[in-house]
Order: structure tokens, then C-alpha cells, then sequence
């Protein structure tokens, strides 16, 4: 089954790249059902766990989603922020490291 973009700048994400509230609440739900479910590569969340280092090596263009294996808080979903160019915690909005 094939999945059409949708523009989630405005709805989930300012212009900015940065969630809004409705975004900040979906990404905190989606945190919750990976920490329920331990749907990080499976059939609930298919995101490919990366590395610190990996996913600062990618530039969406966009808003994106990932799942980051060795931030210092532990594993956790992460979120693109495209004007600040970084990846951050979907958790508290901090910058990600390793």
C-alpha cells in the first residue's frame, strides 16, 4: 500500500519546522504507543532505529520522523526540525546527541 505526502506544515509543524501543539501532543502519543508496544521496527512504528551520528548525517526537507538508538536520554523518537537543521527529541524538543 503506497502512502501520499501530505503537508503537515501548518497542521502538525509551523513554517518553522517546529511542532505545534496538536504536533507535540501526536508525537508524544506516538512516543507512548513505541514505549507500550516496542513497535520500533515492527508492525506498529516502522522507523529503522539510527544512530546519533547517522541521523545528523541526513537532511530531510521536510519535517521528518525517525528513531534514534543512542541518545544520551536512551532510545527515543525523534522529529527533524528543518529551519533549525537538527534533530530533536520528540519528548522535550532538546537537540539530540550521543
Amino acid at each position: 500500500m503506497r502512502i501520499p505526502r501530505v503537508d503537515l506544515a501548518g497542521v502538525f509543524f509551523d513554517r518553522g519546522g517546529s511542532p505545534t501543539e496538536p504536533g507535540s501532543r501526536l508525537l508524544r502519543a506516538v512516543a507512548a504507543l513505541v514505549d507500550r508496544t516496542g513497535g520500533i521496527n515492527g508492525d506498529y512504528l516502522p522507523l529503522e532505529p539510527k544512530t546519533v551520528a547517522q541521523l545528523q548525517a541526513i537532511t530531510p526537507t521536510g519535517p521528518a520522523l525517525g528513531y534514534c538508538a543512542n541518545e544520551v536520554g536512551g532510545e527515543t523518537l525523534v522529529y527533524y526540525a528543518p529551519t533549525a537543521a537538527v534533530w530533536r527529541r520528540s519528548r522535550d524538543d532538546v537537540t539530540i546527541s550521543a
